[in-house]
Order: structure tokens, then C-alpha cells, then sequence
């Protein structure tokens, strides 16, 4: 029984198929192969569409994919290429282009078959496969075990899911473990069955198979992926005959913690560049946290604090200290701006014009920046 809907969390979900003595595996076989047959029950989701099954059991999941997936019969078939290869080529290479510097890394899941990834080799992509029985080529790097089953040594700027997230139980553990294994600026490029392309079908066929947990539709797709602050750049168009996307995670993900990071490795940077050997001294105008957490800094040297004068509009915390240094906080006077050999604002952002504007009038000449400006460019302070 499945209560709610795996991929919008909708607990609008009923039985929509009941199919007894189902061949685990529905490809031709060799004659003979006595293919074990089981039950399979389908559940439809009346908010987004998306249709899955109850988690199969291991059992079941091994005799299907350690034994009868021999016979899967479309590696290689060129009858696919048009229709799904290509575009999701396509996609995956507009994400190579995307990016600059070093060789793009990008981990294919789901996949035992260098030859899959020739596509992206020949873009340039530092490339790796993912899969049971993956091997390794020449070019190509591969790990082998199913997606999930073990940590990843490194992340990627690219991570593919070409007609695997079908198969996969644990929706939510697939885009956290994703989410894990990306670089801060990386793409995720999922490409699935469409259930909508085949509902549209006047064809006599049914979808279902054992190895299928899920069904997606366009809207299904879209929900999941932004439930786990994944958006999309490129998405399929809904009556193609595969749904695909490429996604990009939001600023906010997780805890943020890979954010915050980022943002404690940009005040070090800001402290390494007051580090160097500037005379004169170094006026924080601003008495606000992020002085506090500049003066607080591991990176910077006593040197450079006995150097520090910090400065505020606000008269109500002139004359007390900033927690870790122990400068008395003044007022913003002529002197105390002209004396300055670099004037860096540490106020909240929406006060950086109007007080920029105010050092210049007090003070034409004093260097004036920014934490986020000298964040970037380290060499904005100027020379000794």
C-alpha cells in the first residue's frame, strides 16, 4: 500500500492497475528461460499524474538485474538514437559548454558502458561510469556498485541519470545523495520514460514492468526535482516521447552549510590581502558582525589588528569594542579617514553608496573598498 505520491508528497494517491502473474522481465529470452512471474500493483498520483509501485523486494530486484538483465536488448540500438539519445546528447553537452577553466568532470550513473559516454569524451569531459558490472576504458573512469551503495572520493560538475531514476526505490535518497556528489556550481541532467506520451497513444500497449518503480509525467518530474532545490534550465517538451531536463541546485541547499563555507573562505581571503605589508592604518567603517567576524579571523595576524581603527555612524557604540579586539569604535572624522592608508566598509550592503559617497566627500583621496570587491580581487588594496 502506498499512502502519499513519491514524487509531489500528495496523499491523493489510489490503485490504478492490479496486474497478477507478471514476467519479471518482459524482453524476448533465450527458449527455455523459465522467467519467474510475480504480482504488480500500480498506484496513480491525482495531483501530479505520477504513477509507481510498492518497492520491490530484493529478491526480486537481484533476478532481475544480476541474472535476466542479460537480455536487455537496446545498448547500442540505433532505433533509439533520434528519438532519445540524441536530444539528451544534446543537453548533456550544452552542460559541457557551460563550462570554463579545468576539464569537466561528469559521473554517468547507471551505466556500465564506456561507450555511452564517447559523447562527452570527445566534448572534453573527464568522464566516469557508474553501474553494476561498470568497467573502465582508456578514457574513462568507472565504479562498480549501484548508485547510493557507497561514498563517492570526489564531486563532479556534471552528474547524468539517462533512464535509471525509473528504477530507483528511494526517490528522495537519489537527489540528496546528488546534491552530495555535485560541485556547488553543477548541473544534474535526468532523462526518463514519459507516462503522458504513452497515455496519448492510441496504440494498444501498457507500460508496467517489475523493473519499473516509477512513472513519470512532465509535472512529476518538475515537483520532485524542486522539492529538493533542484531547477530546471532545459526541460523537454511534455509530448515527447522521453521527459528530460537539466537542473541547477538553488543558492539555498540542504543546511546551507556549503554555503556558509563559501562565505568564511571569502572573509579568510579578505584577511590573507589586509595581511600584506601596507602602511598606515586599516579603517573598518562598519561596526557591524561581519567586522566582527573579520577582526575574529584566523587568518588575521596581530600585525595586522594592531593596524586596525574601526569606525561608526551610530553614536550609540561609540567608545566600546567589538567582541575579540579591543580598538575603542569612533566616529567617522576627517582625520581619522584621512589618516587611513585603506577605508574597507564592513556595513550591511544597503549602506555601501551612501557611506562611499561620504568618505569622498571627508576624504578625496582614501582607498576605499569593499569586503566583497577585495573578496574577488585580493590586489585592490593598494601597493606597500
Amino acid at each position: 500500500m502506498i499512502s502519499h505520491c513519491p514524487a509531489c508528497l500528495s496523499e491523493t494517491v489510489a490503485k490504478c492497475a492490479d496486474i497478477y502473474d507478471l514476467p519479471l522481465i518482459l524482453f524476448p529470452v533465450d527458449p527455455g528461460e523459465d522467467v519467474p512471474r510475480k504480482r504488480l500493483v500500480v498506484y496513480r498520483c491525482h495531483g501530479c499524474g505520477h504513477m509507481c509501485t510498492p518497492t520491490p523486494s530484493l529478491d526480486v530486484r537481484r533476478a532481475i538485474y544480476e541474472d535476466l538483465y542479460r537480455y536487455y536488448p537496446f545498448v547500442g540500438l540505433e532505433a533509439m538514437k533520434s528519438e532519445y539519445r540524441e536530444p539528451a546528447e544534446e543537453c548533456i553537452g550544452q552542460a559541457i559548454m557551460r563550462r570554463s577553466g579545468r576539464p569537466p568532470t561528469l559521473l554517468e550513473i547507471g551505466c556500465s558502458d564506456s561507450s555511452q559516454v564517447q559523447h562527452a569524451v570527445d566534448q572534453g569531459a573527464d568522464c566516469t561510469i557508474l553501474g553494476p558490472g561498470a568497467k573502465p576504458s582508456v578514457e574513462v573512469k568507472a565504479v562498480n556498485c549501484y548508485y547510493g551503495e557507497r561514498s563517492l572520493d570526489s564531486r563532479f560538475d556534471i552528474i547524468s541519470s539517462r533512464f535509471c531514476l525509473e528504477h530507483v526505490s528511494d526517490l528522495d535518497a537519489f537527489f540528496v545523495s546528488a546534491s552530495h556528489n555535485l560541485t556547488n556550481s553543477g548541473s544534474l541532467f535526468i532523462q526518463v520514460p514519459n507516462v503522458a506520451a504513452w497515455e496519448a497513444d492510441d496504440h494498444v500497449s501498457i507500460p508496467f514492468a517489475h523493473e519499473h518503480v516509477h512513472y513519470f509525467t512532465r509535472q512529476s518530474l518538475l515537483q520532485l526535482a524542486q522539492r529538493h532545490q533542484f531547477l530546471p534550465t532545459i526541460v523537454s517538451e511534455p509530448g515527447a516521447p522521453s521527459l528530460f531536463g537539466l537542473f541547477t541546485r538553488t543558492s539555498i541547499t540542504g543546511s546551507g552549510s556549503r554555503d556558509v563555507r563559501s562565505q568564511l573562505e571569502r572573509l579568510r581571503h579578505v584577511a590573507r590581502a589586509l595581511n600584506m605589508d601596507h602602511p598606515g592604518d586599516i579603517t573598518l567603517y562598519g561596526a557591524g558582525l561581519s567586522a566582527v567576524y573579520l577582526v575574529n579571523c584566523d587568518e588575521l595576524t596581530l600585525s595586522t589588528k594592531a593596524r586596525l581603527t574601526i569606525v561608526d555612524d551610530n553614536p550609540a557604540v561609540w567608545g566600546r569594542v567589538l567582541p575579540g579586539h579591543n580598538t575603542v569604535i569612533r566616529a567617522a572624522t576627517t582625520d581619522i579617514l584621512q589618516r587611513a592608508a585603506v577605508v574597507l566598509v564592513t556595513a550591511n550592503p544597503q549602506y555601501h553608496a551612501s557611506i562611499e559617497s561620504r568618505i569622498k566627500s571627508l576624504a578625496p583621496q582614501a582607498h576605499v573598498s569593499t569586503l566583497s570587491r577585495l573578496a574577488v580581487r585580493g590586489k585592490e588594496l593598494p601597493e606597500p
